[in-house]
């Protein structure tokens, strides 16, 4: 393989290694390999203060390797977008990506665009929750209505998805922009799975605000 390649190898398998897992027989080059190379890029959408403490472990973990000069952090659909056209320009700086969109790991495995490392880890992963040598799920979000109890009295608020469709809920809402919000994606996603596609269009026809993040 190429340098290039030996190297997003040896960096991509380092951030897989688990703090306190022993180095297999073949993993000796790979962090020879990331000492020489010093760095880690890292393109990440991960909210709030999970993925620092996991940044601090890892560095304390592999004190040689920069992963701060190198650290982009954004919104899934911006980490998407910039991480694709590197790729496209054939001029990609990443050696890691973690975005909260499941399809994009699936759709871009299948295009060929990431590299394969087979980590000794995915056999502690739940099934469905990774594909084997490509991409692995950092987390589980769960997602819940809020609503302004100044605006809305409770015995008004919804209880369930289906509730938002009520003609008194019509306009005053904020859906995220699930081309953005990777989390937003795989929500639409399982609603139009769980509640069928004419619920989508009803809740379209609801007139919501269309926010870039849920921030």
């Amino acid at each position: 393989m190429s340098k290039i390649e030996f190297t997003r190898r040896a960096l991509g398998a380092a951030l897989l290694l688990a703090p306190g897992a022993a180095l297999a027989a073949d993993e000796g080059p790979i962090i020879a390999a990331a000492r020489r190379e010093g760095r880690l890029n890292v393109a990440s959408a991960a909210p709030g203060e999970g993925f620092p403490k996991f940044l601090q472990a890892f560095r304390t973990r592999y004190p040689f390797l920069d992963v701060s000069t190198g650290l982009y952090v954004a919104p899934t659909g911006q980490v998407l977008a910039r991480v694709n056209a590197e790729i496209n320009a054939a001029s990609d700086t990443f050696d890691a990506m973690l975005a909260a969109n499941m399809a994009a790991f699936v759709s871009m495995t299948a295009a060929g665009r990431l590299m394969r490392y087979d980590s000794s880890q995915y056999a502690k992963f739940p099934p469905m929750s990774y594909q084997p040598g490509y991409w692995g799920a950092a987390q589980a979000i769960g997602v819940i209505m809020a609503y302004n109890k100044n605006n809305l009295a409770p015995a008004a608020a919804p209880k369930s998805w289906v509730d938002l469709l009520k003609p008194s809920l019509k306009g005053g809402k904020i859906a995220i922009q699930n081309q953005a919000s990777g989390t937003t994606f795989n929500q639409m996603y399982m609603l139009e799975k769980v509640l069928g596609l004419e619920f989508l269009k009803k809740f379209a026809a609801q007139k919501p605000v269309i926010m870039a993040t849920s921030a």
